[in-house]
């Protein structure tokens, strides 16, 4: 990620200089863009682990989102914050957050509000609150994309099929102290994950071997 930013960081100063001198819908645009740049610079700083300068890029993001009247990337940069969020352990303001993202859902795309379910279902999973996590995350399938080969060129939480959301599944309920229930979750979902999702397949795997773990099972954590 910290040779993307370079390029990243090239256009953002490119666009910066042009929003000092156009006007009017031609300034929105150029901003419009601009939020598009930013949330990118949000999400590979996340990626290299400065979680500040994420947090600070996606905060400009939703600054000029909001400027430029660009309501699917100001629900997107709420999703972000919300996923930011998860490290705080305020799992209230994670499903806030992640309510503000959809607050207007009904003009978002299906695979975003596939998406902003499954993280207010975390949110939800670090309060303990069971019931509303589980019954988001299975209303996510209704909105789920379709994707098995991991293209996800389908625009935002077009990286959310269901095989995504089952391991999110499996993710919370071993938030909620429930190992045996994550571990069938992580068996059924890692087979039909896509193959390009390494990372994700890769932080499955750990979790799995964590729940095998808390379920006093070290032989099978072992061989995942």
């Amino acid at each position: 990620p910290r040779h993307a930013q370079v390029g990243v960081q090239e256009q953002l100063a490119i666009l910066s200089d042009l929003m000092e001198v156009v006007r009017g819908s031609a300034r929105q645009e150029v901003v419009r863009l601009g939020a598009q740049y930013a949330e990118s610079a949000g999400w590979l700083y996340e990626d290299a682990g400065e979680l500040t300068q994420a947090q600070l890029w996606t905060n400009q993001a939703m600054e000029w989102a909001y400027e430029a009247n660009d309501p699917t990337m100001l629900a997107w940069t709420a999703f972000r914050r919300s996923q930011q969020a998860v490290p705080t352990g305020d799992g209230s303001r994670v499903v806030a957050l992640a309510r503000a993202a959809r607050r207007n859902e009904a003009g978002l795309a299906s695979p975003m509000r596939a998406a902003t379910r499954v993280q207010e279902a975390r949110g939800h999973a670090m309060d303990g609150d069971e019931v509303e996590c589980l019954r988001l995350l299975d209303d996510a399938h209704s909105w789920a994309p379709d994707d098995v080969s991991g293209d996800a060129r389908g625009g935002h939480g077009s990286f959310c099929p269901p095989s995504y959301i089952e391991i999110n599944r499996a993710e919370c309920l071993m938030r909620m102290g429930r190992p045996y229930a994550a571990i069938r979750c992580y068996e059924d979902a890692l087979p039909v994950l896509p193959v390009v999702y390494r990372r994700d397949r890769a932080s499955a795997l750990a979790g799995k071997a964590t729940a095998h773990l808390a379920a006093e099972q070290p032989e099978l954590a072992a061989a995942d």
